[in-house]
């Protein structure tokens, strides 16, 4: 029934966010408790050395990878809005994909309070607190995820289940 109500090929376009902002949401969890291991108190006094020359490599390889899923879960939302406006708007779902662009594209807004952070992580100046550093870095990543990336992913799944709905 939702088949021949939508274009040809539009469930996939549909769902491609929802699946997007699940990589970024999950992508998120991994990082709070992958990096949150060198803080572990049976680890953290060892873990000093390795901080910066982990984060370093960690950070360069993941950051393609977070900016490539934002890009993907905004740009198809977008899309959805412009090719799928009328079946958005009928279904009641229009503003669902809205929340979830613009909550993905929210991730961004935490770069100045991040930002910090990781340089300090990168750079690992002699005499930095890098543990310390990594700690605030969590606790931003932290409500980065559990705000905009939980918001967004939560805002693509009622956009999907509510267009795809028959």
């Amino acid at each position: 029934m939702a088949s021949r109500i939508l274009h040809p090929g539009a469930s996939p376009l549909l769902l491609a966010p929802l699946l997007s902002s699940t990589c970024t949401l999950l992508y998120a969890h991994d990082q709070h408790f992958f990096l949150s291991l060198f803080n572990h108190p049976t680890v953290r006094t060892h873990s000093k050395p390795l901080i910066n020359p982990y984060y370093k490599e960690f950070f360069s390889r993941g950051l393609p990878i977070v900016l490539s899923f934002l890009a993907i879960s905004a740009g198809t939302a977008l899309a959805n809005l412009r090719v799928n406006q009328t079946v958005l708007q009928t279904k009641g779902t229009f503003w669902w994909y809205v929340a979830g662009a613009g909550l993905s594209l929210g991730h961004l807004a935490y770069v100045p309070f991040i930002a910090p952070h990781v340089q300090t992580l990168v750079e690992g100046k002699e005499g930095e607190d890098l543990n310390g550093a990594l700690d605030k870095w969590l606790i931003v990543n932290w409500r980065r995820m559990l705000t905009v990336d939980l918001g967004a992913w939560v805002a693509f799944v009622c956009a999907a289940l509510g267009t795809l709905r028959i």
